[in-house]
């Protein structure tokens, strides 16, 4: 399933940092993130996010997902903590990768508002978004291209994946402004981070995410592991 040195590429699901790839688990599998962020605005300003990401494999090249964050919020004096709102979601990749023409996939996620909006841990409201997803490789070499649209927001991204052995490692640019590209000066960033193979059901990763513009965090890190259920 998602190893880089036994598997042919898009049959991975990794949920590294930011872009998502076209790949998908395989049936009957189970795929389990754990991972979290740190961002810190200034120097009593700051948010810690852990996230379990269920994603199950129920038809080939379909996937539904479930993501459930947990966050730490601390603003001066003001600290809160507690659950968020929840993604559940699917994803389907409708086109194999063929000579010059990439993997194409779409992964479709709806909000439901859990999270405690006045201690802000939670939107308020229910939310949905659409991403499109092309994946291409070229050699060893691969690259990622998303395009997302949501209730009030629209998002780009392209990341860069060099494997080598154990290791792949990605530099990531993505950002996101008002719905339908309509304000292009959004806030974006660029992320360079690792992933490891620990074993061939098992990744490591991590990354750190500056910022290049806009009201994000001047730095964010990320750590995570991923493992598969057979």
């Amino acid at each position: 399933m998602i190893t880089f040195l036994l598997t042919p590429p898009f049959t991975w699901a990794i949920h590294i940092q930011g872009v998502e790839d076209a790949g998908t688990v395989l049936t009957k599998e189970i795929e389990i993130e754990l991972g979290g962020h740190y961002e810190r605005w200034q120097r009593d300003e700051s948010q810690t996010t852990m996230q379990l990401v269920f994603t199950c494999g129920l038809q080939k090249r379909v996937n539904g997902l479930l993501e459930v964050p947990y966050l730490r919020l601390r603003q001066g004096e003001s600290k809160n903590a507690g659950f968020g709102d929840l993604n559940i979601g699917i994803k389907y990749r409708f086109l194999e990768e063929r000579n010059v023409a990439p993997a194409i996939a779409l992964k479709a996620l709806g909000t439901l508002p859990v999270g405690d909006e006045s201690s802000g841990l939670g939107a308020g409201e229910a939310g949905y978004g659409l991403t499109a997803v092309a994946s291409k490789t070229w050699g060893k070499p691969e690259t990622h291209l998303n395009l997302g649209f949501g209730k009030d927001f629209s998002s780009y991204g392209f990341s860069l994946w060099y494997p080598q052995d154990r290791f792949a490692f990605i530099a990531e640019l993505r950002g996101e402004c008002s719905s339908w590209f309509e304000d292009l000066t959004g806030s974006s960033g660029l992320l360079f981070g690792t992933v490891y193979e620990l074993t061939s059901d098992v990744l490591l990763d991590l990354g750190i995410n500056w910022r290049l513009r806009g009201k994000i965090a001047k730095q964010t890190f990320f750590l995570g592991c991923t493992f598969t259920i057979r």
